[in-house]
């Protein structure tokens, strides 16, 4: 099963905010094999979550978090299409709608 992170699924779980476990558990159920878990997200999302642990933890540490992104489970997903009968979707949230 695939599950798509937003960048505030994953500012939660570094903050330790609600739903932090559950963020975390999925990544350690994909990184297990369970059930063929797939986590992804958006290059924009992630570029979200850098951002933000720059501003909470400064350059350095946004650094080691992106390097322990890409050394996870997470898959950064490339390739997006808006396929129908997607209507008023945000743009934002576009970026959370991929085809494989």
């Amino acid at each position: 099963m695939m599950f798509v992170l937003d960048a505030c699924a994953l500012i939660a779980m570094f903050n330790l905010e609600a739903g932090a476990a559950k963020v975390r558990n999925l990544i350690l159920r994909a990184a297990a094999g369970e059930h063929e878990t797939e986590v992804c997200i958006s290059p924009v999302n992630l570029l979200e979550v850098y951002y933000d642990r720059i501003k909470v933890a400064g350059h350095e540490r946004a650094d080691e978090i992106l390097s322990w992104i890409y050394a996870s489970p997470i898959h950064v997903r490339k390739t997006l299409a808006l396929q129908p009968p997607f209507r008023n979707v945000a743009v934002a949230g576009c970026h959370n709608l991929f085809s494989y």
